[in-house]
């Protein structure tokens, strides 16, 4: 049997975890220095997603949506342009996403492990940047969970042309989904290979995507 995984998404780097990646101690700068090895010019539109370091811990979960990732021009009265905003979302395993979370007037101080992790994942994706990082996205998360984040993530590139770049504890449970590993060598050059389990196939029909609202 051919174990090669079919797939039409564009781009998904995974940061592969070598040594060299391991003992750097700010994500963010192997982030920001692959973008700039690669010709990236100017500043750079992202959002990330690094444990608390991400989100505002004196604040609800609506809060740090509303703070960070909803246009200005949305915030007026807060309640009802949060679930208007919501209703405008596309992306469903997104809204499933952001199910999961239950009430979104926690503050994020009194969240478990799996909700934090999942609250700064969330208020990433949701900020429309042209980049998200995701740093060890699978930690504290339930298998159900990084399944729906993972065909989040494919229809947020693959819909929106948005560029996601990985580094995960366990890189094998990525290996469905990201199409290029990036590896930092001995001379802190960046090298990008392309996964050899995924295949593009510009012809296959794409699966339907069937749009539901945050309740």
């Amino acid at each position: 049997m051919n174990n090669v995984i079919t797939i039409k998404y564009q781009t998904i780097y995974l940061f592969e975890p070598t040594e060299l990646f391991k003992i750097s101690i700010n994500p963010l700068k192997d982030f920001i220095y692959f973008l700039k090895f690669r010709g990236k010019k100017g500043i750079i539109d992202f959002s990330y997603s690094w444990n608390e370091d991400s989100i505002h811990n004196k604040l609800s979960i609506k809060e740090n949506f509303l703070l960070d990732s909803i246009p200005t021009s949305l915030i007026r009265d807060k309640e009802n342009n949060l679930i208007e905003f919501f209703n405008t979302l596309t992306n469903p395993f997104l809204i499933d996403l952001i199910q999961k979370l239950g009430d979104l007037t926690i503050p994020v101080n009194l969240l478990n492990a799996d909700q934090l992790k999942l609250t700064t994942i969330i208020k990433a994706i949701l900020s429309k940047s042209e980049y998200v990082f995701l740093v060890e996205p699978e930690e504290s998360l339930t298998n159900e969970t990084i399944n729906t984040l993972k065909e989040c993530i494919r229809f947020e590139v693959d819909k929106f042309g948005r560029k996601f770049l990985l580094k995960p504890k366990n890189q094998d449970l990525w290996l469905d989904t990201a199409t290029h590993f990036v590896i930092k060598d001995d001379t802190s050059s960046y090298i990008e290979k392309k996964n050899p389990l995924l295949e593009k196939d510009e012809s296959i029909i794409q699966k339907p995507y069937f749009l539901k609202k945050v309740s």
